[in-house]
């Protein structure tokens, strides 16, 4: 399209194809498209055009700047809900896995043997004298067994032991498994005085009752062999799976 020459203005038009040149890409495309098909533009109406897009420009940065805060904010709510969430769920039973009561609440638990207790604790890798996860008994700084005083929980207490200790001089001496030496020797050397102590001859030696502690600091009654003339130290079975 051309225009008369009685209405061309080479300083308008100029400084509106200098100006056009410098759009952004988006913006010359809505300036091409408000462009009025049959007449040409002047360089006011550019100027108009371009006022509305930067007050338009300026609206949408605006309102992304205040939004921002709003975010954060959620953000942090939504922390604090997780936060509280995962502590709600440390109140967790490790014996039945149920979330409304601890181990030494539990009623299942509760119903076990001290024995079988003290594995169950043991099982799930918690402090014997809390009952909780997370920490060693060395660590623990709460309270003793109210029974003895020893640090492991009340429930984990073994009573037939303080019944052992308080009735040790009614307690007879109850049978002891035997206890074998085999040793082997060479040909070229005498046998040791272990291979000679084992006879078939009967010898009397003098017992005496001890307690040993186990491994949950628990006393466990059970009866030594005085031999002053041995030279190794044996324990029975039994006694060793109680240690």
């Amino acid at each position: 399209m051309f225009e008369p020459c009685i209405h061309w203005v080479p300083s308008n038009n100029l400084l509106q194809y200098t100006a056009a040149r410098k759009l952004d890409p988006e913006t010359h495309a809505l300036w091409e498209e408000k462009i009025p098909v049959d007449e040409l533009p002047t360089w006011t109406d550019m100027a108009t055009f371009l006022h509305k897009r930067w007050q338009t420009l300026q609206n949408v940065t605006h309102a992304m700047v205040t939004k921002t805060p709003s975010t954060q904010v959620s953000n942090t709510k939504y922390r604090k809900n997780a936060f509280a969430v995962s502590k709600t769920s440390s109140k967790s039973c490790a014996i039945c896995q149920k979330h409304d009561h601890f181990v030494y609440t539990c009623p299942l638990f509760a119903s076990l043997s001290p024995s079988d207790r003290w594995k169950e604790a043991k099982r799930a890798h918690l402090c014997i004298n809390c009952l909780q996860p997370g920490h060693q008994v060395q660590q623990c700084k709460s309270s003793t067994c109210r029974y003895c005083s020893m640090k492991h929980h009340t429930l984990l207490h073994f009573t037939q032991i303080h019944q052992a200790v308080t009735g040790i001089s009614e307690t007879t001496p109850g049978s002891s498994q035997p206890a074998v030496l085999v040793t082997r020797t060479s040909n070229n050397r005498s046998p040791s005085p272990q291979s000679r102590c084992c006879s078939t001859e009967c010898v009397f030696l003098a017992t005496a009752i001890v307690f040993v502690r186990n491994s949950v600091v628990s006393l466990i009654p059970c009866r030594a062999i005085l031999d002053s003339a041995s030279q190794l130290n044996f324990i029975t079975t039994r006694l060793a799976n109680q240690v």
